[in-house]
């Protein structure tokens, strides 16, 4: 059980290690977690005929984010299914409030929910240099789509969690990637600044290994 924080929200750059660290946060407290690509990947499968989906669809082919208001609004509609109980335990949000405008809905959604007492956004922090390196070899399962720990590259042929192929993403090409940052930084990082003035950011060192950087996301909660 998390004692301080019921709420965990996971930012940072592309490559930053958002999914991972949520992954392990996951399997360390019992919790349950939302991914904001997960439920975009999910209406591709469900959905692909809906308007909002095939731009969803097309932003995320050219690195660009869906939009504010349709995450938000996917986003809302998942809340509604979580219980009192599951809030009480401790809920991970990842790969949300990316830019103002989801950042506001966002925010919305949990003070209607829970309040922002117990709720934190932990920012990852990487460099652009460090982003491109770690998208450029980035490899992931095909099957649940969750990254490979960068250490068991070359050493394992089948993903660790649910022995799916192993595989690269489209959108991880070096020009898709440098659209990702510039997205980046015209619309996240200002999302970010709205979210330090809510004073519920606290920024960690991505660029540390990866048991490093969850240590230090642990030591906050």
């Amino acid at each position: 059980m998390i004692p301080k924080v019921k709420i965990i929200l996971l930012a940072g750059p592309p490559g930053s290690g958002k999914g991972t660290q949520a992954q392990m946060l996951k399997e360390k407290f019992g919790l349950e977690m939302i991914q904001a690509n997960r439920i975009v990947r999910e209406k591709f499968e469900t959905d692909p005929n809906d308007p909002e989906v095939i731009e969803s669809k097309k932003a995320y082919d050219e690195g660009r984010l869906t939009d504010g208001k349709v995450l938000g609004k996917w986003l809302m509609q998942k809340m509604e299914n979580v219980s009192k109980d599951v809030l009480n335990k401790g809920l991970i949000l990842e790969g949300f409030a990316r830019t103002p405008e989801e950042a506001t809905i966002t925010i919305q959604i949990l003070k209607e929910r829970t309040g922002l007492n117990q709720v934190r956004l932990f920012f990852i922090k990487i460099s652009p240099e460090e982003t491109l390196k770690r998208n450029l070899s980035r490899i992931i399962c095909e099957t649940c789509q969750k990254p490979i720990n960068p250490d068991l590259i070359g050493k394992v042929e089948k993903c660790p969690y649910c022995g799916g192929e192993l595989g690269k993403r489209a959108m991880d090409d070096k020009s898709v990637i440098e659209t990702r940052l510039k997205v980046y930084n015209n619309e996240t990082f200002p999302a970010i600044e709205y979210l330090k003035s809510l004073g519920i950011v606290i920024e960690i060192n991505g660029e540390q290994s990866i048991e490093k950087v969850f240590e230090d996301i642990v030591s906050y909660l």
